[in-house]
């Protein structure tokens, strides 16, 4: 059930391999499997094998100059190979142990979860942690896989009997895609990898999780962080899931004059002309699989200019929603867009990215052509249609990490409500306003 996909590519003598095994945290929050296991489980993988030391294994990798590291993510494990071509057999001599041989060792068990412990707690202090724990638990729900806020306490109920009935039950071929890239045709790369042949199915099934939040009204966030200088700012709205030439990728399109590029409009505004920020983005984000994604706005700005920098965004999302691009724009738009495409699967590990999307996402081998065709034939037309279908400002949510003293009654005179609080967790108390009634964004009265 392996799927191995690939590319020859000999501009240079190393070789990469990305295996992306599905699951992760969404396989969590059971008895047995309890939140993090996945993340403690790779961890024990890095450590040692039956046969061998951490110590051990890291002298020989270096010796090699080589490397291989297991990790994990909210829906997967992964893990990341990269060696000479000429030394890839003994590297995956070393992988073979490291995947099917793991010590287990509860001495490098038990730091690892002292460490987890200690970085959990004091990346609470940084406002960007706070802002993002928040922001995941408004877009997803605070009990969602997605966004529930993972802690030392989480930790603490994690034990390597845990990290071994992931491993057993859910580290299998059936749900791993397995990318390679080096100087090697498809006969090589499958001689050299066959030692995989002995991985066995376990008929892992994995869940899609629920949509998460869905906000109908502009609401105000906050998260206290005492005497800060800046705020951490994030705004947005639910949006459309992943395709690849239709309206989510023709808003990434539509949208790249307004916040996805330096000269954007945005960045103009805030950052060049007001000097609040050094930078701002917005776009259009895909979620996993075919869930809805989101747009965002996020800057760090000035504490002072934190209202004033909401009215100005604001301002900018509704003048393009209503107003359009400028030609000047447009054209602008296609340029960069098209001249960034030609240079964006140039590197091996570029190369082994835009696989390992053709494997996660099924998508053609040829979606960047499709996507220039789609690109070049776009009007200017279209994209105003698409700014004034999709920029939704009456949905967008406004999440502020900083000095709620100073900025609470100022943000609460904007006109969106008053601000509900959530700790640096992203815990407290979500009220989900229903819209009474939607406004018509097609009359002509509409603001």
């Amino acid at each position: 059930g392996l799927e191995i996909l690939g590319t020859e590519f000999s501009e240079t003598p190393m070789v990469t391999i990305q295996m992306n095994i599905k699951g992760g945290s969404l396989l969590e929050g059971t008895k047995e499997i309890p939140y993090s296991t996945a993340s403690f489980m790779v961890g024990s993988l890095n450590v040692g094998t039956v046969n061998k030391t951490a110590e051990t294994i890291e002298n020989e990798l270096e010796k090699l100059g080589a490397s291989i590291s297991f990790n994990s993510s909210n829906s997967s494990t992964n893990v990341s190979v990269y060696c000479e071509k000429a030394k890839l057999d003994t590297v995956l001599a070393l992988l073979d142990e490291m995947m099917f041989q793991p010590r287990w060792d509860e001495a490098e068990f038990k730091k690892a979860k002292k460490r987890a412990r200690e970085n959990a707690k004091s990346g609470l202090t940084s406002r960007s942690a706070g802002a993002g724990n928040a922001w995941k638990a408004l877009v997803w729900g605070q009990d969602h896989v997605f966004g529930k806020y993972i802690g030392a306490d989480e930790y603490d109920a994690v034990e390597l009997s845990h990290c071994k009935a992931y491993y057993d039950k859910y580290f299998a071929p059936e749900v791993t895609k397995l990318v390679i890239v080096g100087p090697l045709a498809a006969e090589e790369a499958f001689a050299k990898l066959s030692f995989l042949d002995k991985w066995q199915r376990k008929n892992v099934v994995v869940a899609t999780p629920a949509a998460g939040n869905q906000f109908e009204t502009n609401q105000l966030f906050g998260v206290e962080y005492v005497d800060a200088d800046q705020s951490d700012l994030i705004m947005g709205f639910k949006s459309l899931p992943f395709d690849v030439t239709g309206e989510f990728f023709q808003n990434q399109v539509m949208n790249f004059a307004l916040g996805g590029n330096f000269n954007s409009r945005l960045n103009l505004n805030i950052r060049e002309d007001k000097a609040w920020t050094y930078g701002i983005r917005s776009g259009y984000g895909a979620s996993y699989e075919n869930l809805p994604g989101m747009y965002t706005v996020s800057a760090g700005v000035k504490a002072g200019a934190t209202d004033s920098a909401i009215v100005e965004i604001m301002k900018e999302l509704e003048n393009y929603r209503q107003n359009g691009i400028k030609p000047e724009e447009f054209e602008f738009t296609k340029a960069a867009l098209t001249a960034s495409e030609a240079l964006e699967y140039e590197s091996m590990f570029q190369k082994a990215g835009f696989i390992m999307s053709l494997a996660l996402r099924d998508l053609p081998e040829n979606y960047p052509d499709l996507q220039m065709e789609v690109l070049k034939n776009m009007t200017l037309e279209q994209v105003n249609a698409l700014a004034k279908q999709n920029l939704k400002t009456d949905e967008i949510i406004i999440l502020v990490a900083g000095d709620m003293l100073l900025l609470k009654d100022r943000l609460e005179a904007l006109g969106y409500g008053k601000i509900q609080m959530l700790n640096k967790k992203g815990e407290g108390k979500i009220k989900i306003i229903k819209a009474t009634k939607k406004p018509d964004k097609h009359d002509k009265n509409y603001k």
